[in-house]
């Protein structure tokens, strides 16, 4: 694992370099499995991820920091102030990414950085999560492997471990960010692609469904999104309107119409 790497220039400084190099020659000789990289920064990650050569990425994620600007500074408090109404768009292509080419993430941070969501007044949520919506939410992404959580003490470990047979009522992060995202408006009604609202009963990729579609009605739609539209697994046009989605977004997205939008768009 190479440990925090920031900033786009050291991610240029370690491509080609003799460090990388001995990196790769170990796992040649089977000395090392696999190569992992640590980073805070969206957009660096997703520089790492395309350049083909980890296959595991360290990375703080939770429902704060998916928020904040990819340029911007998790650790600064102001950076809060302008919280992104949505998942910043270089985090969603960057799971997106991962979760196609095998790319796994372990997830730091993921309770903002020692337990700050987890208490109303320290979260910049300004909600308090249990430690079990936490889990839930980082979880849920398909590129995440695994989830880090500090422990300073073993009496702890039974409520750490309480997840593992936690209730679905218990894992809902869906209710208490909805509480959030009631607190303003510009956050309801409008996709993310985060993916919480899978699975899909009829296997349908919603985010990508919306994202496309979204696409289609700012640009028009080109013979590019068309094209990447058809290579989708399963169609808008298979929506059962079963619901189930629905109780899943955390931004009150009205999914079934997405997907009535996106036949008519698509033609299928």
């Amino acid at each position: 694992m190479i440990h925090i790497v920031d900033k786009m220039e050291e991610w240029q400084e370690i491509q080609g370099s003799p460090y990388l190099q001995y990196v790769q020659d170990l796992k040649a000789q089977g000395k090392i499995k696999h190569i992992g990289l640590s980073s805070h920064n969206a957009e660096v990650a997703l520089a790492i991820a395309k350049s083909g050569l980890v296959e595991v990425i360290m990375f703080s994620l939770n429902p704060a920091f998916d928020r904040v600007q990819s340029d911007k500074n998790p650790w600064d408090s102001k950076t809060f102030d302008e919280m992104l109404p949505g998942i910043d768009p270089v985090r969603v292509e960057l799971y997106d990414y991962c979760a196609q080419h095998d790319i796994a993430i372990t997830v730091m941070k993921t309770f903002g950085g020692g337990d700050r969501l987890l208490d109303a007044e320290k979260s910049p949520l300004k909600i308090a999560l249990t430690r079990d919506q936490c889990f839930a939410y980082v979880l849920a992404k398909p590129c995440v492997k695994v989830a880090l959580c500090s422990i300073d003490s073993a009496s702890k470990v039974d409520e750490y471990l309480h997840y593992l047979k936690a209730t679905d009522e218990e894992k809902d992060y869906n209710s208490a960010l909805s509480k959030q995202t009631a607190q303003n408006d510009m956050d309801k009604g409008a996709c993310t692609y985060c993916n919480h609202c899978m699975p899909c009963s009829a296997g349908i990729p919603i985010a990508k469904v919306n994202e496309l579609l979204d696409k289609a009605e700012k640009e028009g739609l080109t013979s590019e999104l068309k094209a990447k539209y058809d290579s989708l697994p399963h169609h808008a046009g298979e929506c059962t309107h079963c619901g189930a989605c629905l109780s899943r977004c955390p931004f009150g997205v009205d999914i079934p119409t997405q997907m009535d939008k996106a036949k008519e768009v698509f033609g299928k």
